[in-house]
């Protein structure tokens, strides 16, 4: 045993130095013992180097130089300020607007205004948060893996962090996300329904995350119901991804007299930007690639979730695993049929990516169907592309290449 700590020490120093020289390649490096505690600190470390780094423009594209734009107005915003704001979020008053709908993001505005107006700390202290709850939730993986890194479990890390760092640049939304995803795995795999009261966290970090917990509260509840229901929800499953897609292809704007107004503002057809975005998938090639990719990537989501269905007696000898699928089985329902839904469908989705990797390995490791898990990059190249893209669009090239100390200096001071 003090070999062994002598050696995860030794290891960790190591890491260390590499990460002084060059943060990226010790990220890498660290990939080649996935599971162990040495790599869990790099890559926190790499998460809060990306923050520190994450550059934006006011008035340039992408959340993230809205709200660099909302906090550097805080300098002249008090402690009463934020009384207020609290104080009507609490109460549920209608007289908040969009920036101040959600809470976290103002306490984090006004605790870090206080001491400086560098965006850059700002984005130091939301990246800490998310990689902490995304590394938390990973570990439920990576302790499975045992640091066996074949090519089947590099691709299914890959889907669990599909909701990657680059997200701070809409941290509202997919910081929750992670909080939500690290109390799903506590709640439904290790049977802790404490995590429940955990929820409403994720609900402070992003409204829309109060339909997240009523929707887990009720798959717990009833968990033993859908279990006795199984053959049912499958069938309702397989009918779910043919509806929710005919919902997103075939509704159009002349439908808008027939909803109810309040109903037809959350829905993406009646979004202007959305709806921007179809017409130009009509007119450009790339779009139509764009398109062409949804929809490849979302038939082989819902592939994956069907090949789980059909091996369920599988899962069936760990419990643990079992009302996990359970969750992902009926929530997946709830995503398909909800994709017309501007605020939910196709961004909640994601939040089965994680559950789907870690059933999978589980379930069937290295085993069976690998030939499907190596399909998982060609359903991804145009999030790959994507991604590529976003994180040239916020970091400079000495994030790449630079001393991480003189980065440092640079950005914070």
């Amino acid at each position: 045993m003090k070999q062994t700590a002598y050696s995860d020490k030794q290891e960790l120093r190591s890491k260390l130095i590499l990460f002084l020289v060059s943060p990226l390649i010790s990220f890498f490096y660290s990939l080649k013992n996935v599971n162990s505690r040495s790599s869990y600190v790099i890559f926190f470390l790499f998460a809060l180097y990306f923050g520190l780094s994450f550059t934006m423009k006011i008035g340039g594209a992408g959340d993230a130089s809205r709200y660099r734009e909302q906090f550097e107005q805080w300098e002249f915003r008090g402690y009463k300020h934020l009384e207020k704001i609290v104080h009507d979020w609490a109460g549920g008053s209608d007289k908040l607007d969009d920036e101040n709908k959600d809470i976290y993001h103002v306490v984090l505005y006004y605790a870090v205004s206080r001491f400086t107006t560098n965006y850059h700390y700002l984005f130091l202290v939301i990246s800490s948060v998310f990689a902490f709850f995304m590394l938390k939730s990973l570990k439920f993986l990576t302790n499975e893996m045992n640091g066996k890194l074949t090519w089947v479990a590099f691709i299914l890390l890959f889907l669990f962090v599909q909701n990657n760092i680059f997200n701070i640049n809409g941290f509202r939304f997919w910081t929750a996300a992670w909080i939500g995803i690290y109390c799903i795995f506590q709640i439904f795999r290790n049977n802790r329904p404490i995590y429940l009261l955990l929820l409403p966290i994720a609900f402070c970090v992003h409204t829309s995350y109060m339909i997240f917990g009523v929707i887990t509260v009720a798959i717990y509840l009833f968990k033993r119901v859908f279990h006795y229901t199984h053959t049912f929800w499958v069938t309702i499953f397989v009918i779910s991804i043919f509806v929710g897609n005919l919902l997103l292809n075939f509704f159009n704007q002349e439908m808008v007299s027939y909803l109810p107004a309040n109903f037809a503002k959350y829905t993406k057809i009646f979004d202007p930007d959305f709806m921007e975005g179809r017409q130009l998938y009509k007119s450009e090639n790339w779009n139509y690639l764009h398109l062409l990719w949804d929809n490849i990537r979302y038939y082989y989501i819902n592939i994956l979730v069907f090949v789980l269905a059909r091996n369920v007696y599988t899962i069936c000898n760990d419990k643990r695993s079992y009302y996990l699928y359970i969750f992902l089985l009926i929530f997946t329902i709830v995503c398909n049929l909800g994709q017309i839904i501007y605020t939910f469908g196709n961004r909640f989705v994601f939040l089965t990516y994680s559950i789907i990797a870690y059933l999978w390995w589980v379930t069937f490791g290295t085993k069976k169907y690998r030939w499907i898990i190596y399909l998982l990059p060609i359903a991804f190249l145009y999030e790959v592309w994507t991604n590529i893209d976003r994180w040239y669009s916020c970091t400079e090239a000495w994030f790449y290449i630079g001393n991480p100390i003189v980065n440092i200096v640079h950005y914070l001071f």
